[in-house]
C-alpha cells in the first residue's frame, strides 16, 4: 500500500504542479546546489566532495537516492594578493537523482564561476558573487509503468495500453546567480550571509512539452520554477578547543517553502595536529502550501582531520505523510578534501 501511494506522489509532483528541487540536508557539503557565490569560500586550493543520499528506504523496497559530485579550485589575484587578495574561483558538479521504483532519474552538470571581492587589509572580510550554468537531463522507463487499461479482467496487466506516451527523455539548460558575504572581526567569531536565486530560465520540465497533444487534459507546461534561497551562519569559539556554529537554510520554490535550522558543537582534540570531532542537531520546518510543520529531526556527526572531512546526518520523519506507519527518514554521507589545506578559518563553513 505505502508503495502505491508513493508512486501516485511522485507522479503527481512530477505531472501535476511545478517541480520542486531535492535540498541535501548537509548543505554546505555541496555548495554549488545552494549558491554559486559560495565556489572558493575555503581554506586551500582546491575542494573536491562527495555527498549521497539515501531517503525512504524503510518505506520502499528500493530507496529514493541522490547523490552529488564536485570539485572547485581558486585563485588569488591582484599585486598586493599577499597583503589583500581577491580570489576568483572555478566549480563543475555532476548531479544525480533516481527513483527506482519508477527507474524515474535526472542528471545534471553544473560549471560555474565566482569572484569575491576582499574589502580590507586583514583579508577577514570578503563579498562575492558567482554565475552558475547547467545542462539537466530527464528520463523515464516505460516499461516499469502500468496503466489501469492493461489489466485483462483476469490474472494480470498484460493488455497493450492507449495512452499517449511521449518521448522517454529530454534535456535543458539551466541558469542561477547568487551572492555571498563572509567577515571575522576577531579570531573567534565568524559570520556568513548568502542569497541565490535558481532556473533563471524557468525552464518547462514537462515530458509533454514538445509533443502535439489533443488531449486537453494533459498537461504539456509544467515549469520547474526559480528557487529563492538565503543561508546564514555564525560561529563562535568559546576556547581554543571548541566551537558553536549555528546555521539556517530558507528556500522558498513555489508553493513550497523550507527551513533547515542546525547547530554543530565541534571539539578540537588537543596534541592531535587538528583534529577536529562534530555533531549537533537541527529540524527542517515545510510549508507544502496546506500547512506549516515540523518535517523531521536532523543529527549530524563527522570528523574533521588535515583537510579531510567525512559526515554522517539522519532525517526522522515526524510527518508522516501516507499514514499508514513510519518509515520515510533519510541518511546521507559526505566526504570532502580540500587541497593545500590552511588550518585556518575559511569565509564560511565548509562543512
Amino acid at each position: 500500500m505505502i508503495k502505491n501511494i508513493i508512486i501516485v506522489l511522485l507522479l503527481g509532483l512530477s505531472t501535476f504542479t511545478s517541480a520542486q528541487d531535492l535540498q541535501f540536508t548537509q548543505f554546505y557539503t555541496t555548495p554549488m546546489s545552494v549558491n554559486p557565490a559560495l565556489i572558493g569560500t575555503f581554506n586551500g586550493t582546491y575542494r573536491i566532495g562527495l555527498t549521497y543520499r539515501d531517503q525512504w528506504r524503510a518505506g520502499l523496497q528500493k530507496p529514493y537516492t541522490s547523490y552529488a559530485a564536485g570539485g572547485d579550485v581558486k585563485f588569488e589575484l591582484g599585486e598586493k594578493r599577499a597583503v589583500n587578495p581577491n580570489i576568483a574561483a572555478l566549480g563543475i558538479q555532476f548531479f544525480r537523482d533516481k527513483i527506482d521504483i519508477l527507474d524515474f532519474n535526472t542528471n545534471q552538470i553544473s560549471i560555474a564561476g565566482a569572484y569575491h571581492q576582499s574589502l580590507n587589509k586583514k583579508k577577514n572580510e570578503y563579498i562575492g558573487i558567482g554565475v552558475q550554468g547547467s545542462i539537466s537531463q530527464k528520463a523515464v522507463n516505460y516499461e516499469d509503468l502500468v496503466f489501469p487499461d492493461q489489466f485483462n479482467a483476469i490474472n494480470g496487466f498484460t493488455l497493450p495500453t492507449g495512452e499517449v506516451l511521449p518521448p522517454n527523455n529530454f534535456g535543458y539548460l539551466d541558469l542561477s546567480i547568487g551572492v555571498n558575504y563572509s567577515v571575522s572581526p576577531n579570531k573567534r567569531t565568524r559570520l556568513n550571509l548568502g542569497a541565490s536565486i535558481a532556473h533563471l530560465a524557468n525552464q518547462n520540465i514537462s515530458f509533454f512539452a514538445k509533443e502535439e497533444i489533443i488531449n486537453p487534459d494533459i498537461l504539456t507546461d509544467v515549469t520547474i520554477g526559480r528557487r529563492l534561497a538565503l543561508h546564514g551562519s555564525y560561529a563562535f569559539n568559546t576556547s581554543d578547543f571548541f566551537t558553536v556554529d549555528p546555521r539556517v537554510l530558507f528556500v522558498k520554490q513555489n508553493q513550497l517553502s523550507l527551513v533547515n535550522l542546525s547547530t554543530l558543537f565541534k571539539v578540537k582534540v588537543p596534541g592531535s595536529e587538528g583534529r577536529t570531532f562534530f555533531a549537533g542537531p537541527g529540524i527542517k520546518i515545510l510549508n507544502n502550501g496546506l500547512d506549516t510543520g515540523i518535517e523531521s529531526f536532523i543529527l549530524t556527526a563527522g570528523l574533521e582531520f588535515k583537510g579531510l572531512l567525512i559526515g554522517l546526518s539522519y532525517d526522522h520523519n515526524l510527518r508522516d505523510i501516507t499514514k499508514f506507519g513510519s518509515g520515510l527518514s533519510t541518511f546521507e554521507f559526505s566526504i570532502i578534501y580540500l587541497g593545500d589545506y590552511e588550518n585556518a578559518d575559511a569565509f564560511c563553513p565548509t562543512f
